[in-house]
């Protein structure tokens, strides 16, 4: 098995902590903090700061973390996102903004209407993206890799969105396919299953909705957004690791269940 027996995550997300552990279900994984996240670096930057802080912190406790003895060899993985979106600014015009967890659902609401403007003034859907960074280090020189998860709307459901009855909707269907997760804890406080549940996808990243491949290329986009670890690093671990990805159950079963329930309204 490539690069030892352990995998230590930079980060205490339970979500990531049981991804790691489907895709390498030899490996011992072990969840310690990352540390700050600065917002004004590049999400692989930001993962590369989390494996160094995940060093110094192991060398300062000893290699022991909850009652846990971390053994060599082994390796750090960290991994960070930002969500793009459309902003309007003084002038009327749109601009992208890079949009971290919102302070409020007030913040979440103008973006709906943003993408509205968007809609309006340009004629097609508004895009947004998800941007991840992932860095893993194994004693020699850090491996680094991003990637973009890029959402594009539907034009002619986009403008409901910005209504009291589009946002309610938004809210109750984010608590249905989110939940225990909120707006507020969200990157941009967007989720892409319920977008697509209320069939306001028109394509990911270049894959039209209506495209036979459509299913593969959502499934990954929301392991992408929620978890975000990139594949070839993944690879890079474990050959063949990323392929696992889509047989991870709680992914493969929000995809069903979004576009099941699409096909009802």
């Amino acid at each position: 098995m490539a690069h030892g027996e352990t995998l230590v995550l930079a980060s205490t997300s339970p979500l990531r902590t049981e991804a790691l552990r489907h895709i390498f279900p030899e490996k011992r994984i072990i969840s310690i903090p990352g540390g700050e996240e600065p917002k004004d670096l590049h999400p692989v930057d930001v993962a590369g700061q989390k494996v160094l802080h995940a060093q110094e912190f192991l060398t300062e406790n000893g290699m022991q973390w909850d009652s846990l003895a971390i053994q060599k060899p082994y390796g750090i993985i960290a991994v960070d996102a930002m969500t793009t979106v459309p902003q309007s600014n003084p002038d009327g015009l749109l601009s992208p903004k890079r949009a971290g967890k919102i302070p409020s659902l007030g913040v979440l609401f103008q973006q709906f209407i943003d993408m509205e403007s968007y809609t309006r003034i340009f004629g097609q859907g508004p895009v947004y993206t998800v941007t991840s960074g992932t860095c893993f280090q194994n004693g020699g020189d850090p491996v680094k890799r991003s990637v973009d998860i890029t959402v594009q709307l539907e034009p002619k459901n986009v403008g409901w969105l910005s209504t009291s009855e589009g946002r309610e909707t938004y809210l109750q269907l984010f608590h249905t396919l989110e939940s225990p997760m909120t707006p507020l804890k969200t990157s941009g406080g967007l989720s892409l299953a319920t977008l697509e549940h209320m069939g306001m996808i028109r394509s990911i990243n270049g894959v039209v909705a209506k495209d036979p491949a459509y299913p593969e290329a959502l499934q990954s986009a929301l392991f992408g957004v929620a978890v975000g670890f990139h594949p070839d690093v993944l690879n890079d671990i474990e050959r063949g690791a990323s392929d696992r990805i889509l047989t991870w159950q709680p992914y493969c079963e929000l995809t069903k269940r979004c576009m099941r329930l699409k096909d009802t309204v």
